[in-house]
Parts: C-alpha cells; structure tokens; sequence
C-alpha cells in the first residue's frame, strides 16, 4: 500500500480521514478516504500500489474493460455509451474539427473509432492489455501502452480526451504536465469526471458509487479541479453537465446499500440531482470539463 503525505493539489500535509468505502466491485475491501483541510481536495489514501492496482480491475462487471453485454444493466449501459459517443465527438470536433485527437484511457475503442470513422486522426493510450487489444482489432486503431505514452512528440495534439479515466491516473502531475506539452497552442483538454460535490454523492454519501474505490484515486468537485489544471497550464472554458450519470450511478449506489437496484427510488434520486444541477453544471452527478492550454 502507498500512501500520500501531502495533498496533491495545494501540497498541504493537513489531510484528515473522512470516511471509509468498500470495494464493492471485487475484493469487498475497505479504503480510506481522506480530505485536505485546506482546499477540500477528497482522495482515496492510502491506496494499492500501482503494481497492485490491476487486480482490482478483473471483474465483468468493470465494463469498460471487459466490454461486457450480458444482463440488462450491462445491455443498457451500451445503449446509452453509444448515443454518447455521438455526443462527445460533436463536443470535441466543435473545439477544433482538424489536428490529432489523443483518447487518454481508450478502453476497448468505441469512442476512438466513432471519431476516426468520421475522417480525423486518432491515437490511444490503454493501460490494460485486454482492452487495448480489443481497440486494436474491433477498430483497427493506433493505441500505446502507459509505457510508450512519454513518447508521444510535444505539440503533436489538438484535443486530449479523457472519459472518467483521470480519477484512475497515479502519477496526476506528471500526466497533466505531459498533456500540457502534447497539446499545441490553444489545444483543448477535455475532462468527464465523477462530481463528489453531486446531490446523489451527498444522498449516498460513502456508499456512493462515484467512490469507487480503489479504482478511484482521486474524488474531484469543479473547484478542485479547476484548481489542479489552472496550476498545471490550462485554463477552464465551460463545464457540461452529464445528467444520466446520475440515474446509472444511483443505480448501483442502491445495490451498494442494499444488495438491489431499486430503480424507482434511483430514478427519484437521480431525478432530484439532476433538478438541483438545472443551472449549474458543476452540481451534476459528473461533469465535463472543457481546458484550453494557456
């Protein structure tokens, strides 16, 4: 286990423990997490190491990875992620419809290849090799390992996206500050994470699915990260709310509470987050974050 002494934000060593998750998604594992008392920044510490850490992404029920379309959930979840993607591609080719577009934590590839099938250049980074794999063959997509990611030349991008994968990176500074030089000038980096500051993050409060732990290092509210990326080089141009996160992360904070779904009252809740969030972004169960290299 690896813990942190300092907060990775503002570098405070006044970080307290706040609560503590379980692993609902493999182990049934209990983690800390903590609060820094001086910028409200919530991580996941201590946390595995990353050595350690794949283990806890071997379950089907971790769709990204294992691309799974068995059951109901798992079969509305795809339906949903694919009229997503339509979403995100018109988000990002409305930024800068020319230039390389970086997908930082590709997963199997859907999004990638929905973008390179509408005749822009693409490239990958996928830390699991099962994954990767499956980008490389049901896309035929150009995707790296973490390990070849420091290769890739400065200045070589025009959006780098990441789809609820910055919660998941270990070294956070290093990977901002080589986003920041891949980039060219005026580059865009756009960010979907988990919205700790969320109504349904204050209604299921550990049990949260949002939490996610340990697969979740860090637990951001739009003041932390805005705090972390402007520190870094870049600069916040809007915030998009995502309002179905709310109901899909309602969803299985009920099964975390009571072993079902219970989707009428998950509906309810979700239904409540996303009206206290309708005009305010920030207040989503996620959000996307829009950043434009300084």
């Amino acid at each position: 286990m690896h813990t942190l002494s300092h907060c990775p934000v503002c570098n405070s060593e006044n970080v307290k423990n706040a609560f503590s998750c379980i692993d609902h998604t493999t182990t049934q594992e209990t983690f800390q997490v903590q609060t820094c008392n001086q910028c409200s920044f919530t991580l996941t510490n201590p946390r595995p190491n990353d050595d350690q850490l794949g283990k806890y992404y071997e379950s089907n029920d971790y769709i990204s990875h294992s691309n799974n379309q068995k059951g109901i959930f798992n079969r509305i979840y795809q339906m949903v992620r694919y009229h997503a993607i339509e979403s995100k591609f018109k988000l990002i080719n409305g930024l800068n419809s020319n230039g390389l577009v970086l997908d930082y934590g590709c997963g199997t590839g859907e999004f990638l290849g929905y973008v390179q099938k509408h005749e822009r250049t693409v490239l990958g980074v996928e830390p699991s090799e099962f994954a990767r794999k499956q980008a490389i063959k049901n896309h035929q997509l150009n995707v790296l390992s973490l390990e070849e990611f420091p290769s890739i030349s400065d200045n070589s991008a025009s959006i780098i996206s990441l789809w609820h994968v910055l919660e998941h990176v270990s070294n956070l500074r290093e990977t901002l500050s080589k986003f920041h030089s891949i980039l060219n000038d005026q580059g865009h980096l756009v960010i979907a994470v988990p919205n700790c500051g969320s109504l349904d993050a204050e209604i299921y409060g550990p049990l949260w699915a949002g939490y996610d732990v340990p697969r979740h290092l860090w637990h951001f509210t739009p003041k932390t990260l805005q705090q972390l990326l402007e520190s870094e080089g870049f600069k916040l141009l809007k915030m998009k709310g995502m309002p179905f996160d709310s109901f899909y992360v309602s969803l299985l904070s009920e099964k975390h509470r009571t072993g079902k779904m219970n989707p009428i009252r998950a509906f309810k809740n979700g239904l409540l987050s996303n009206w206290k969030a309708r005009n305010n972004p920030g207040k989503t169960s996620s959000v996307i974050y829009i950043f434009q290299k300084k």
